[in-house]
């Protein structure tokens, strides 16, 4: 809807959506789960992502998330996109 309001301005609207991403509150989260699940960090985090339904079955990495926000930024005929970046887990995005 914003993308629509606002083209005539020359304003695009799009929008990243990343999945879980390898940051510092993440990798706590994940050691908390190696804990509950009485397990290594790395079995932990393959199970979260299993539980999440995350088809590529890792987490996401800072740069990728920029690099799709670059694309964005770059891409000067995209409006209204919504890009996906989260390993295939389709799940978590709701439009």
């Amino acid at each position: 809807m914003l993308a629509r309001e606002l083209a005539s301005n020359g304003i695009r609207v799009n929008v990243v959506v990343p999945g879980m991403t390898r940051t510092p509150l993440v990798e706590v989260l994940m050691e908390q789960r190696a804990r509950e699940f009485g397990t290594d960090l790395r079995s932990a985090v393959q199970m979260e992502l299993s539980q999440r339904g995350v088809p590529l079955a890792r987490l996401d990495e800072p740069w990728e998330v920029a690099e799709a926000v670059l694309y964005l930024a770059k891409a000067s005929f995209c409006t209204g996109t919504i890009l996906n970046i989260s390993g295939g887990n389709v799940r978590a995005v709701m439009c």
